[in-house]
């Protein structure tokens, strides 16, 4: 009995000194330091929003913009949070870059000024790398006993490999970011130039087409068809068009109290179809979908409405 008490004892002791180790270790240097860097990641966010908000206001307002004036933002926002911002002006403005291309609300031509606007301006920049700031802490060595020295030797090579994934991330981000502008512009280009093609069908059919008054009015431009009024709206993706993407159209027509066309290169999703078929039944102004990329199925279906 002794000798089976003992085998216990002997294999949970080492087990309960190695989880205790470990409870320590995750709790120093786990938990706490991932509670201060979300902590961390949130006021950068904020930050982040708050510059992209304020250089599109800019931007829109067609107001003088330069690298001193985006650095002062910086450095406003870094004393008000008391938090290193971690990008440089250039990935800012990339950043507002993408902002600008996904705001639904804005016409594309107009996204594609704002766009080579902030190209310009960011190529203009010369690139200055974001400093980072590394809090060392502070030990008093005499108060401390020699079993720390294991403990402490655990937490530098923790520290270490945090480091080292935080600049592959870094890296992965900057990669990312690179993929991403290139995306964004092709994307333009194909949505410009598939706008500008549905415009030259519409004069060559002799159409009368109307520019909206306002950026804001949900639509790119309306034509008058045998006496009747359709507010138009060009859509160039790659992917499918999506129910939600139909709902915020009905929602315009909602406040339009007309007729709408979309027309799109790509297909309509399965409910994005069915929720138009629905909305038609019960609605006395009509929602047309022409999804296709070719021209000429789009140039009969609009002889046919």
């Amino acid at each position: 009995m002794n000798t089976i008490t003992t085998l216990i004892r002997d294999l949970f002791s080492p087990l309960a000194s190695i989880l205790g180790v470990f409870l320590t270790l995750y709790f120093g240097i786990f938990y706490v330091p991932s509670y201060i860097e979300e902590t961390k990641n949130e006021k950068i966010e904020r930050m982040n929003e708050a510059l992209i908000d304020r250089i599109q206001e800019i931007v829109y307002n067609e107001k003088n913009l330069d690298e001193e004036f985006i650095a002062t933002m910086i450095k406003g926002l870094e004393l008000k949070s008391n938090t290193k911002y971690p990008f440089t002006t250039k990935e800012l403005l990339t950043q507002t870059q993408e902002s600008f291309i996904n705001n639904r609300f804005i016409p594309i031509i107009q996204r594609y000024k704002y766009f080579n606007q902030i190209q310009i301006l960011k190529e203009s920049f010369i690139e200055r790398p974001v400093k980072e700031i590394e809090n060392k802490s502070e030990y008093d060595l005499l108060s401390v006993f020699s079993t720390i020295l294991s403990v402490l030797i655990t937490i530098l090579s923790t520290f270490g490999i945090f480091l080292k994934n935080k600049r592959n991330k870094e890296i992965e981000i900057e990669t990312q970011i690179i993929k991403t502008t290139d995306k964004i512009a092709e994307s333009i280009f194909k949505a410009v130039e598939f706008e500008k093609r549905i415009l030259d069908l519409l004069n060559r059919l002799e159409i009368p087409i109307e520019k909206p008054n306002s950026q804001e009015m949900g639509y790119d431009c309306s034509i008058n068809i045998r006496n009747t009024k359709y507010y138009v709206e060009i859509k160039s993706t790659r992917n499918p068009i999506s129910v939600s993407k139909v709902e915020q159209i009905i929602q315009k027509l909602k406040i339009l109290e007309g007729n709408f066309i979309l027309i799109s290169n790509s297909r309509l999703s399965q409910p994005a179809h069915n929720l138009i078929q629905e909305f038609n039944k019960s609605n006395k102004f009509k929602f047309i979908s022409i999804a296709t990329d070719d021209f000429e199925e789009i140039e009969e279906k609009l002889k046919n409405i």
